[in-house]
């Protein structure tokens, strides 16, 4: 009982805390009407047009070296198919020997 009243004190005053923070919101302006305007600088316009020149230049670089990775992936799991199927060739093998088998024991021996 002694823990429930502890967690509905805590809840309760949570709530308070959420309460007086909702009310002192509004009184909050975010606007300041006493900074001036900054002028923009005449380097501005030649930074910007830099900086979309290279944001263009970083996304080709970054999805030609997308498709490159994905040719990659493609290789590794093809190389990884043949590697499977070799050695599932291997792996299989007959309990009974054919005649051709034991023709040749006799020759290696």
């Amino acid at each position: 009982m002694f823990k429930f009243i502890i967690e509905m004190l805590i809840m309760v005053s949570l709530g308070t805390i959420l309460y007086l923070l909702a009310r002192t919101m509004p009184r909050v302006d975010d606007r300041e009407t006493d900074i001036p305007s900054l002028k923009t600088h005449w380097i501005m316009g030649y930074l910007e047009k830099a900086d979309q020149r290279l944001k263009f230049y970083w996304e080709k670089t970054l999805r030609r070296s997308g498709i490159v990775i994905l040719k990659l992936d493609n290789a590794i799991n093809k190389k990884l198919s043949r590697l499977k199927k070799e050695n599932a060739k291997e792996s299989t093998f007959s309990i009974t020997e054919t005649e051709g088998d034991k023709k040749e024991d006799k020759d290696a021996v």
